[in-house]
């Protein structure tokens, strides 16, 4: 009787996960083809329980489930991609228990609830991969600890989420990591508040602890494959100096490349020699799908240039905190952008 009940509860589960997916790829990412696979998958999932040799319906007790109760985690999701995962983890665990208890009753079940899992697992891939390229980066913002310490960093900070900024990148130096815990979990919370996309720099530990949008990794930090394990789901960014570095960072898996310096910059005291705006073209002529983001002593007057070469966004620093106007300097940095595109 247990059996038939575990049997139950995860042929639902599945199918709840599934049907959010659905709903996803209908919805909110016009799928029409991943909107089907689920559909169908869905289905195969209604067959394998019309394959038993029992009912398990017969066997629900749902009001006396010890496990009808919501954990906090189940009660809390940020955005999209939280959803996307949380549901294809409950399907594919789902099918896992049916494969372990199938063999206790009905061996049958076993190769398809098996084959349900492993396109689980490609659909969630492909999901998770168009949510990633609907993500903003054409107006990216870094922090720096020469104006994060200033008092007025905080009203700046929101003001500049307000006036156009897309994507945010906590980037401090030499911290203390309970410091950085708080400093960062402000800033994603500012973040949330305006809609715009959170990185954090260098540590895959505080990104995950904060449980940002994704991380940006430079070339001598964690493997890009090391990081993408163990923050799986999320967008990761990576610096690359050069066409070398951005064509191995590509084939690696890099989310989107931030490239530079393209232009001499005083941000950073050990930046490498400008790689020009023909370093952009040559990238996004071989990897048109690859977003790559410009950084590097890149002011208003410099936008278009690095836009028209095929740059996806910029990633600034200086020319919005050294502005007189922070929330002005970002006002008109979209707007460049913007006509750069047309």
């Amino acid at each position: 009787m247990e059996i038939y009940r575990i049997i139950d509860v995860n042929l639902n589960r599945a199918r709840e996960g599934i049907r959010v997916l659905e709903e996803v790829a209908r919805f909110s990412l016009a799928n029409r083809k991943l909107f089907e696979e689920f559909k169908r998958l869905r289905h195969f999932i209604k067959e394998i329980e019309k394959s038993l040799a029992g009912n398990p319906l017969w066997y629900r007790d749902a009001q006396n489930d010890p496990g009808q109760e919501l954990s906090s985690e189940e009660m809390a999701r940020n955005n999209l991609r939280e959803v996307v995962l949380a549901n294809a983890k409950r399907a594919q665990e789902s099918m896992r228990v049916l494969e372990e208890f199938g063999k206790l009753l009905d061996a049958a079940i076993v190769p398809n609830a098996k084959k349900a899992r492993f396109l689980l697992y490609d659909l969630e891939r492909e999901v998770l991969a168009l949510i990633k390229s609907a993500v903003d980066l054409t107006l990216y913002l870094l922090t720096d600890d020469a104006y994060l310490n200033e008092e007025k960093f905080w009203r700046v900070i929101e003001d500049c989420l307000k006036n156009g900024v897309t994507a945010f990148q906590y980037r401090a130096k030499g911290k203390k990591g309970a410091e950085m815990y708080r400093e960062g979990m402000r800033l994603k919370e500012l973040c949330e508040k305006h809609g715009v996309s959170y990185f954090v720099n260098d540590r895959l530990d505080l990104g995950m602890a904060l449980n940002a949008d994704g991380v940006h990794v430079g070339q001598e930090d964690l493997p890009l494959e090391v990081v993408k394990k163990h923050f799986p789901g999320k967008i990761i960014g990576l610096s690359a100096t050069n066409y070398e570095e951005g064509i191995t960072g590509i084939k690696a898996g890099a989310d989107y490349l931030g490239l530079g310096p393209i232009f001499p910059t005083s941000t950073k005291e050990d930046a490498a020699p400008p790689c020009g705006v023909e370093v952009i073209r040559k990238l996004k002529e071989e990897f048109p799908n690859t977003p790559v983001i410009a950084i590097g002593g890149i002011d208003k007057e410099k936008v278009s240039e690095v836009i028209r070469a095929g740059a996806d966004g910029i990633a600034v620093i200086s020319a919005v905190f050294g502005a007189e106007s922070p929330a002005k300097a970002v006002y008109e940095l979209r707007e460049t952008i913007i006509k750069a595109k047309e």
